[in-house]
């Protein structure tokens, strides 16, 4: 059984999620999808960074987890996989992926001529995990890469006798999630 799961801000009233799932089941019809969440705010990669990585070492070895929180579709940014601990990473570059570390492989995968430009998730990342979940290989993905955007949370600081963070992310019960 291959699990595959799904981070995005898309949203839920919209079809945006279910093309992606068509696709997906479409290249891998005996794939497990799991919902991470949806309702990430568009564009907030720090609260996506934040939620994946929570949440993917409570998964098994092989899971696939596709993450698209990018206010840059649509732009020359690089689409990524990366794979570490046994486990796969789909995600835009746009330093989503930055707690894995740099220890992680990293590929670019190609952005096809007949992608939509602003649906990648459907397009590029739908067809890369089916590719995966069905048996194919990490590298026939695209071309390894040595310099993915790199941008992890951020750390907090002292000042004297204080301590000085940052609210990382908010759930939907309005707690506050700092980085002290």
């Amino acid at each position: 059984m291959t699990i595959v799961t799904l981070l995005t801000d898309f949203g839920t009233a919209d079809s945006y999620v279910a093309e992606m799932k068509g696709v997906l089941l479409t290249y891998a019809p005996t794939a497990t999808l799991v919902d991470i969440a949806h309702e990430v705010s568009p564009g907030d990669v720090r609260a996506a960074q934040y939620i994946l990585n929570r949440t993917w070492i409570l998964f098994p070895e092989g899971t696939i987890y596709v993450a698209i929180v990018d206010a840059g579709v649509g732009t020359e940014r690089r689409v990524l996989a990366a794979t570490r601990f046994g486990r796969y990473f789909l995600a835009p570059d746009n330093g989503l992926l930055s707690f894995l570390s740099l220890n992680a492989k990293f590929i670019s995968i190609p952005v096809l001529p007949e992608a939509a430009p602003t649906f990648h998730g459907r397009d590029v990342f739908a067809p890369a995990a089916g590719v995966l979940a069905t048996g194919g290989s990490f590298e026939s993905l695209g071309t390894a890469i040595t310099d993915p955007r790199y941008a992890p949370l951020p750390i907090p600081k002292t000042d004297g006798d204080a301590v000085v963070g940052e609210v990382l992310y908010v759930d939907r019960f309005g707690t506050l999630v700092s980085n002290i």
